[in-house]
Parts: structure tokens; sequence; C-alpha cells
């Protein structure tokens, strides 16, 4: 519950801060490297709490730096701890001059992709598959909360 309620909190602080957001796909022999960076210019708003308490510059450090977050959907809310074969997103703490935030990414085969956490998380009605010769990615809905 911990888990989801720290991916709830990131991205509620996404859309209430109005930092810029860049999701990418970078397709290549067999293989989807998938990034999300999330970054914010404005330094008024680092040090801004939410609801929850935390800044914009805390939910930076804390995906940025100290938390391990499941890249296979299914695991990341999980009644158990992962104890094998566990994969994680690779992670980057951006806090450069007038620059704050973070990135996460990793590379997925084509059947791995369907089960990514960002993508899942963030893109409403998504899904991949791949038949051994076709990669289809979808997704999307009438309701766009992402610009």
């Amino acid at each position: 519950m911990k888990k989801r309620l720290l991916i709830t909190s990131i991205f509620l602080a996404i859309l209430l801060t109005g930092c810029n957001v860049d999701y990418s796909l970078d397709i290549k022999d067999n293989k989807i490297k998938e990034t999300l960076t999330i970054t914010e210019t404005n330094s008024d708003l680092y040090e801004q709490k939410d609801g929850t308490e935390t800044s914009f510059y805390d939910y930076s450090k804390m995906y940025g730096e100290d938390i391990n977050l499941n890249t296979d959907y299914n695991g990341l809310y999980s009644q158990e701890e992962c104890n094998d074969n566990c994969s994680y997103y690779d992670k980057k703490f951006i806090n450069e001059s007038g620059l704050l935030g973070f990135e996460l990414s990793h590379e997925f085969t084509f059947n791995e992709y369907t089960f990514s956490s960002i993508a899942n998380e963030m893109i409403p009605a998504f899904s991949s598959s791949y038949d051994g010769r076709f990669l289809r990615i979808s997704g999307g809905s009438s309701w766009n909360y992402l610009d």
C-alpha cells in the first residue's frame, strides 16, 4: 500500500505543480528504452508542500535517489516484497542551476514492455503487444489529463 501511495503522490504532484514531463521511447534492436523525465524550472515551487506535506524537491530526491521503483506493474502493487528476478528503473536526481527533478529509465524487451509500471500508471487504456513481427503500442481515452 505504501508503494501505491508514493506512486499516486508523485503523479498528483505532477498535475498540481505544472512541471515539465517528458516521456520517451527509443525503439531499436528489438528493445524499447523507456525514459520519464520530470523537471521544474520555477524555483518558487521547489519547496512548496502538497497535502501530504511533501515538496517537489522531496519527490525529486525520493524518486531520483532513494526509491527503487519496480519496472513490472504487477509487482509494483504486490503485497509481497520482490526477492527473485527483480527489475528496477534506473534513477537520476536532477539538481542543476535552474532545474530540479528526476529521471527514470529502463530497457525492456518487446514482450516485457506490456508490464511497464510507468506506461500502465500514466497512460489511460495502455496496451502493448508483439506478435513476432509487429509491435503495437496503444493508449488513450476521451479524458486527456496529460498535455
